[in-house]
């Protein structure tokens, strides 16, 4: 990334020195003319990476909350329920996770129990 000097407008200055702080990246530029200032890039939120499970590919909906076990989900779901007046039911992912979702009837879904 280069930069312009705001004083005597040189042109494709590089960074003289580049830092990260609390995800944002900070760069000093110097100039021959004497002038320094630095750069603050924001933190850039990036798309979720597609997570592997336990024992599963890639995960096709990764923004997903995800639970290791069906019981984890269903307490998970039962929380939801009061707040936004809906209940979720648990399905088992190709990447291996349990994901809540309310787009379906628990039929749909049904999850072996777990052995206790």
């Amino acid at each position: 990334m280069t930069g312009t000097c705001p004083r005597c407008a040189t042109p494709g200055l590089s960074p003289a020195s580049e830092r990260k702080h609390g995800g944002r990246t900070i760069r000093g530029y110097a100039c021959s003319c004497g002038h320094r200032w630095a750069v603050i890039t924001p933190a850039v939120q990036s798309e979720p990476e597609a997570t592997v499970g336990p024992s599963g590919p890639a995960c096709p909906t990764p923004t997903k909350h995800r639970y290791a076990t069906p019981h984890a989900a269903r307490l998970a779901a039962e929380r939801t329920q009061v707040p936004f007046g809906r209940r979720l039911n648990q399905y088992q992912c190709r990447c291996g996770w349990i994901h809540n979702t309310h787009l379906a009837s628990p039929e749909r879904y049904a999850l072996q129990p777990e052995a206790s």
